[in-house]
């Protein structure tokens, strides 16, 4: 966390300044408060940062609010999300990079990105993946402030009708070329120091229930093709491991979950659609639908509109 904070233009924090000393944060949900008062006073360090436009011409049609940081939260969504300046819209889109190589590294140590440690457990999150990622967000920070030293050009930010602030797409791969490698850089030692503590660990059965499952005997010899493996590996390849659980554990995970969602069914309560469900599906179809009127030109733009403005006057003349 304090590499953290001293990301922001150099200002430092000290421990005591954060968190009175009297006060230990030895439990997960002390560490949370602490990371919050954190995360409050490095913001407040980030704001008043000011974003420059070029040219001139291009600047004086810019949101007065797109001109300085004022807070890291959205006025659309009440959070991160939805970023309404150009400062968020990166910090979001670096994020969203640094997550992507956070996933793979996850996958490629062996690890459940859906278990969070700090973050709670929330059904299809993967809370685990902001876990391993705040070491490494001081890196995102860093190259935002690096990027926004220079000034935004024209068609390299959109504005869209509800006021979300969205980089342009040539722009947008632009930085991903530029920042991923730093990025997969910068995670994947994180990664594989965390999978090697917890591999370390010393759990018993009572404190982690999974251990109570009964292991797999290792008899010297591959379960799926019968080749010989290495002493203290089941599997001879990770071919041989990805067939045997798609036969002896997925399918087995498929079917449980059929029935569970035909009980569902049964029941009414379909998890497919209505409720909050339909909500979000509603919103994505919204965004989607944005995303392609931002990415039409004028002549397209126009077709679609006496499209629309046509099919409506037919509906208000047609004889009821």
């Amino acid at each position: 966390m304090l590499l953290l904070l001293r990301a922001a233009r150099g200002v430092h924090f000290t421990p005591e300044q954060l968190v009175p000393p009297n006060e230990h944060h030895n439990t997960i949900g002390g560490l949370r408060d602490f990371e919050s008062r954190a995360a409050e006073r490095y913001w407040r360090a980030w704001m008043g940062l000011d974003v420059q436009f070029a040219p001139a011409s291009y600047a004086r049609t810019i949101p007065g609010h797109w001109r300085v940081f004022a807070s890291r939260h959205s006025s659309l969504s009440g959070g991160s999300r939805l970023a309404v300046t150009p400062v968020n819209a990166l910090l979001n889109f670096g994020y969203a990079l640094l997550s992507a190589e956070t996933l793979i590294a996850c996958h490629g140590a062996g690890l459940d990105p859906g278990l969070g440690i700090i973050h709670a457990d929330k059904e299809a999150r993967p809370s685990f993946l902001y876990d391993l990622m705040e070491p490494v967000r001081p890196v995102v920070d860093r190259l935002v402030l690096d990027q926004i030293q220079r000034p935004f050009r024209r068609g390299q930010l959109w504005a869209l009708p509800d006021g979300t602030c969205r980089l342009d797409q040539d722009f947008a791969a632009s930085l991903g070329a530029l920042w991923l490698p730093t990025l997969r850089r910068e995670v994947v030692p994180v990664v594989e120091r965390v999978a090697s503590m917890l591999r370390r660990a010393r759990i018993t059965p009572e404190q982690h229930p999974a251990r109570k499952a009964e292991k797999m005997v290792l008899t010297g010899a591959c379960p799926e093709c019968g080749s010989h493996v290495r002493p203290g590996r089941r599997f001879c390849s990770a071919a041989c491991y990805q067939v045997w659980w798609r036969i002896n554990v997925q399918g087995r995970i498929s079917v449980e979950g059929n029935q569970k969602l035909a009980k569902l069914r049964a029941e009414g309560r379909d998890p497919a659609h209505g409720g909050e469900v339909a909500k979000r599906r509603s919103a994505a179809v919204s965004r989607a639908k944005r995303r392609e009127w931002m990415m039409l030109d004028d002549a397209s733009r126009q077709v679609r509109i006496r499209t629309a403005v046509a099919a409506r006057r037919r509906h208000k003349d047609a004889p009821r």
